[in-house]
């Protein structure tokens, strides 16, 4: 993207640069005040929008960091709540060890109790045997039955303990795949913006169009009178062809201007180290 600003700065001072030329023959060739202070206006309209266009590329170079920090941030994030994903995943393991663990012993416990009233009861049915009356039993079941009761309360507390930690790791586990979520569709994002501005070219023409077109309306151009846009001309050799833009200069002169510039073979230009390799770029 910064290739596609400093594309924009050349040429905007293309423009100012030929306002100066023109200026300097229009001196030549005796321009009246009137005309000179149009072009002076002109030109400081041309540098104005240099500016302008210098204060957006700083705005998105600013915006395009954040947006990496962003990035990194939700990285963070989601490798943090993988983490607390395994320690919940070992603490869930723990305790179900533990209740099985629990379980066990509240079901040795039981069979123990069971078996050891059951001897008693045996015990005293042997001994008591001419004795044995209703009440006798009522007594051994009011024995039993407080010590059912907790049994079976210790069992549902188990339960419940258990069913609340499942849901709260299928809580965490629905945040960690929207953050995860969240991240790809990020890198899709801008691995898209990425093609759109440096690797298609039929995108970078239209960018390209678009952002010619902006500067020379921005520039008190109108469209039709003082430019064309793919206006389709013919050559002394009778080929037709179809420039980008027609600029539409005093003395019936005209300024071709082509937008379409490939930014990978100006990256490999303003990259060489010498110039030799700007000549190949």
């Amino acid at each position: 993207m910064e290739l596609v600003f400093l594309f924009i700065g050349l040429f905007v001072g293309s423009i100012a640069a030929w306002f100066i030329c023109s200026l300097k023959n229009k001196s030549k060739a005796g321009v009246s005040i009137e005309d000179y202070d149009t072009l002076k206006n002109e030109f400081n309209i041309v540098q104005n929008e240099k500016a302008r266009s210098d204060e957006r590329n700083k705005i998105f170079e600013d915006s395009q960091k954040q947006l990496q920090l962003e990035l990194t941030e939700e990285r963070v994030k989601v490798i943090e709540l993988n983490a607390s994903l395994s320690t919940v995943n070992a603490n869930q393991k723990n305790l179900q060890i533990k209740l099985d663990e629990q379980k066990a012993d509240i079901q040795n416990l039981q069979d123990k109790f069971t078996k050891e009233f059951e001897n008693l009861a045996s015990k005293i049915f042997e001994e008591k045997s001419t004795k044995f009356t209703l009440q006798n039993k009522e007594n051994i079941d009011s024995i039993l039955r407080p010590l059912n009761e907790k049994i079976k309360d210790f069992e549902k507390k188990v339960e419940e303990v258990y069913v609340n930690d499942s849901k709260e790791r299928a809580t965490l586990l629905q945040q960690i795949k929207t953050l995860h979520d969240l991240n790809q569709q990020m890198s899709k994002d801008a691995t898209n913006l990425t093609n759109a501005l440096k690797g298609q070219s039929k995108t970078q023409g239209n960018w390209g169009e678009f952002i010619l077109e902006n500067i020379l309306e921005k520039s008190g151009l109108v469209k039709g009178r003082e430019y064309l846009v793919q206006e389709s001309l013919t050559t002394e050799d009778g080929k037709r062809f179809q420039p980008d833009v027609l600029i539409n200069l005093p003395e019936g002169k005209t300024l071709i201007i082509d937008s379409k510039v490939s930014l990978n073979a100006y990256e490999r230009y303003a990259s060489a180290d010498d110039e030799n390799e700007r000549a190949s770029s």
